[in-house]
């Protein structure tokens, strides 16, 4: 990464807009790349540690489907399942120490250590192929990670999170392009705050109410605004090049408009009996069979795969976001 930045920086400065943006996001994101790299927040970082023992799992079994890599990913499943033990005490020898390690962090790390643990009991035995001897060995050390998170916490791991003025303002600018510090994002923050206050202790509030309200679609065209918003945003995109747009469309669907009715239908058929609200058993009992129907007949383009279910509410799992190669989709709900 040192060397990639090294060479873009000697070189001449593009003349064309798109050339010049490209470049400084690329330099950016090596500059942070490198920071986080020879500091305490990734390698130090027992969320992250764990992260990448998980994922370096779960990310094999995407597009398992493919009968032609299918072999070569279960063979590096098993694998990496048997390299999990020697990673694991690497990071822990190397890392846990409760002068450094802020609260947060371990606690993370424990849930995902847990979530870890349900996968190689519970979702690998969703496969066809018995991965049971290598699932084993990475459990135990799963299982000798937590411990060794929970004696951090005994010992008393520091509370305070922070990166610093000297990263935070590298993040804003470098990654969020700002051209702001610290402390002029502040000063405009309380800028906005009085301008704002100034504005709703107005006289007239009403004309301006009314003016905000426009900004919003009504209630009958709420759903159909997404799309309009993301055709104007394409052909925003589009006329100033600012990206390679994919070859399949993407369509919002109807699925939350219908579930957020029926919602409303249960709340609106509540009765209060003096001290609460109660919902009747038939309510319950419609909303439930309203929506299971719902999930049956307006399925998501997206299901978790069988074997993520038992971990994959204590995961940062965005399984969506991994390309399908082989098969993408025609359309994107």
């Amino acid at each position: 990464m040192e060397t990639l930045l090294a060479e873009s920086e000697a070189e001449p400065t593009p003349c064309g807009f798109v050339e010049r943006t490209d470049r400084q996001l690329a330099q950016g994101f090596l500059r942070i790349a490198v920071w986080e790299l020879s500091s305490r927040w990734m390698i130090g970082n027992p969320s992250f540690v764990v992260g990448e023992a998980v994922f370096g799992m779960m990310s094999l079994l995407q597009s398992l489907h493919q009968a032609q890599t299918r072999p070569a990913r279960i063979a590096a499943l098993r694998s990496r399942m048997l390299a999990v033990p020697t990673y694991l005490r690497i990071a822990a020898e190397t890392h846990l120490d409760a002068r450094s390690v802020p609260i947060a962090w371990v606690e993370k790390a424990r849930t995902e250590c847990s979530a870890a643990l349900s996968f190689l009991s519970e979702g690998v035995q969703c496969l066809p192929e018995d991965l049971s001897m290598e699932a084993a060995v990475a459990a135990t050390a799963f299982e000798e990670y937590d411990a060794a998170l929970q004696r951090v916490l005994e010992q008393g791991a520091q509370e305070f999170v922070g990166c610093g003025t000297v990263a935070f303002e590298q993040y804003m600018q470098e990654g969020h392009c700002l051209g702001m510090t610290s402390d002029e994002i502040v000063a405009h923050a309380r800028q906005e705050l009085e301008a704002t206050r100034a504005w709703m202790d107005e006289s007239e509030p009403a004309g301006g109410t009314t003016d905000l309200a426009a900004l919003h679609p009504s209630v009958d065209h709420y759903l159909n605004r997404y799309g309009e918003v993301w055709d104007q945003i394409k052909a925003l995109v589009e006329k100033n090049q600012l990206l390679t747009w994919p070859d399949f469309p993407i369509e919002c669907t109807f699925l939350l408009h219908l579930l957020y009715s029926i919602l409303l239908f249960m709340h609106s058929a509540m009765y209060y009996d003096g001290l609460h609200f109660v919902a009747a058993p038939w309510i319950v009992s419609t909303g439930a069979v309203y929506c299971a129907l719902c999930a049956i007949f307006w399925p998501t383009d997206e299901p978790y795969p069988d074997w993520s279910r038992s971990s994959v509410g204590r995961l940062y799992f965005l399984h969506y976001r991994t390309p399908k190669v082989f098969s993408p989709p025609t359309v994107h709900k």
